[in-house]
């Protein structure tokens, strides 16, 4: 058993003593600390430089029903959908070590929709409501990359800054009036946002 642990961790460090950062490989990402739901493509166009896109994605539909003796009422209806991408700009100031700290900078590019069916009483049968969203920005990011080898590596990322426009439109129908509503805000917001990424080079 302890020869068997020898060798393992032998292999283990002549497999990590010389990994360097991959030029001219693709690379899959995903996150584990949001359970997978950030994942990515990229590629490393030098030793020292990688462009890369990483985004969410997500689509929620929740309904309600409730029934009292015979009777059946349905509840509100919602559906939601939103997607973001990040598409970046990394340099790596140490390609050649197995830990390389990196820096970034990134866009910020999102969309989402969302739509709701609210029964109400009286002569109007139900309230409609279709939103949608629209953001863009920028960003800069910081982190280090560990290369267990030259397919496998995990990567503690953290977006600092960011800078973005987002536009949110509402449209409501209630059967006799249709009310629609525009909100426009701008943020700069200069916070930690660490995350822990898996990646696989091909």
């Amino acid at each position: 058993m302890k020869r068997q642990l020898f060798f393992l961790l032998l292999f283990t460090m002549i497999s990590t003593a010389f990994t360097k950062t991959q030029p001219g490989k693709s690379c899959l990402s995903a996150g584990l600390t949001n359970l997978g739901k950030e994942f990515g493509y990229g590629r490393m166009i030098s030793p020292t430089t990688m462009l890369l896109a990483e985004g969410t994605i997500s689509y929620v539909t929740a309904s309600e029903e409730s029934t009292f003796g015979d009777t059946t009422t349905d509840g509100p209806q919602m559906d939601t959908f939103e997607m973001a991408i990040y598409p970046e700009f990394r340099f790596y100031a140490l390609p050649k070590a197995k830990a390389t700290p990196y820096f970034g900078l990134y866009g910020i590019l999102g969309i989402g929709s969302s739509s709701s069916d609210e029964p109400t009483s009286g002569e109007v049968s139900s309230t409609v409501t279709n939103m949608s969203s629209f953001s863009i920005g920028i960003g800069a990011s910081f982190g280090v990359e560990f290369f267990f080898n030259d397919f496998v590596s995990i990567a503690a990322n953290a977006r600092v800054a960011q800078f973005y426009t987002k536009t949110e439109k509402a449209e409501t129908d209630n059967g006799y009036n249709t009310m629609e509503d525009v909100h426009k805000a701008t943020s700069l917001q200069v916070q930690l946002q660490p995350a822990l990424f898996v990646r696989i080079y091909f």
